[in-house]
């Protein structure tokens, strides 16, 4: 796995983490306070005894924080998390692009809580001038930004579910889908199934399979032809390309990341179709679980711009000779 994804998913697991901790913190804040209110109100009586004015002056303070302080570090930890969001979702999204949905719903849901954050102080202050039709402005705002909202939601909750799908986590594809419903089961269980997806990564696993890919026949320069469509084989690889697509250049140069869990040596590339074989590979030994930069030469090679091809890399492991596919645009 590339270094993006992995910190792309811790980020949307601190973001899930958050959107657990805000709704605690403002409820804690409102239970309390009232509670306080209560027993100012009282004089104290609902201790059994009158607070002495010392104490009535902390208990104030206090309930004064609770009220005011945690459901405000609440809603900032909220805006945050969003953030977080949505930067985890349009990093994903370069690894794999229906991921970008998840980073489109991040931004209505930006937009929804600044929305539910300024449009209740324009009522206030509507009411507080007597200005019905500012009241209305207000208010028909604040109803629009609750539809932003949850547009947002509906759009994250499919990226979750795209991400579960993707790496095979039950976990985050149904918590994703109970963020519309049931959020904050929703977020404790994308906590969790991305905190296991990240441990796999972390432990050099491959959480999914490589993506299909289907034969395709070469077709001579400026006839049409159709990018290949990816297929799984049936056991995951020990090595195998990381990140996005590499790019291979008019010189014959190619670069790509690749990650194995054992020690490899890279002995030849040859790129599908066309017959062009190098065993010009640098560096050619690939250290087990970390991943690393290659560079491939073709020399000289003619190339069709736009077109995606399939480089078949073979490495040695373990005195074994595998075949792994290395995707490339040009």
């Amino acid at each position: 796995m590339s270094y993006i994804e992995i910190e792309a998913l811790k980020r949307l697991k601190s973001a899930n983490l958050i959107l657990i901790i805000t709704p605690i913190l403002i409820a804690i804040g409102i239970i309390a306070g009232v509670f306080g209110i209560v027993s100012l109100t009282a004089g104290g009586s609902a201790f059994g005894s009158p607070l002495p004015a010392s104490s009535v002056v902390v208990a104030s303070v206090t309930t004064l924080v609770l009220i005011g302080v945690l459901p405000l570090v609440g809603i900032i930890l909220g805006l945050i998390a969003i953030l977080k969001l949505r930067g985890g979702f349009k990093d994903l999204k370069s690894v794999f692009p229906e991921a970008g949905i998840g980073a489109s719903g991040g931004l209505l849901l930006l937009i929804g809580y600044i929305v539910f954050i300024l449009f209740p102080l324009g009522i206030i202050l509507a009411i507080l001038t007597n200005n019905p039709g500012l009241l209305i402005l207000q208010s028909v705002g604040l109803g629009l930004g609750g539809i932003i909202y949850f547009l947002g939601e509906i759009l994250t909750a499919i990226g979750f579910y795209r991400v579960g799908n993707r790496y095979n986590e039950s976990l985050v594809s149904i918590g994703g889908i109970l963020t519309i419903f049931l959020p904050f089961i929703g977020y404790i269980l994308n906590f969790i199934g991305l905190g296991k997806i990240i441990n796999r990564l972390s432990m050099g696993q491959q959480p999914y399979s490589p993506q299909p890919y289907q034969q395709s026949t070469f077709q001579p320069s400026g006839m049409p032809y159709s990018q290949p469509q990816p297929m799984s084989p049936q056991a995951p690889l020990p090595i195998y390309q990381t990140g996005p697509f590499a790019v291979l250049r008019p010189d014959g140069s190619m670069t790509f990341q690749v990650y194995s869990s054992q020690p490899a040596q890279l002995v030849s590339a040859r790129i599908e179709d066309t017959g062009n074989t190098t065993t010009t590979i640098t560096p050619n030994f690939i250290p087990p679980n970390q991943i690393t930069n290659v560079t491939v030469n073709f020399g000289s090679i003619q190339i069709v711009p736009g077109r995606q091809y399939r480089i078949i890399v073979t490495a040695v492991i373990n005195n074994s000779s595998i075949q792994f596919p290395v995707y490339a645009n040009s």
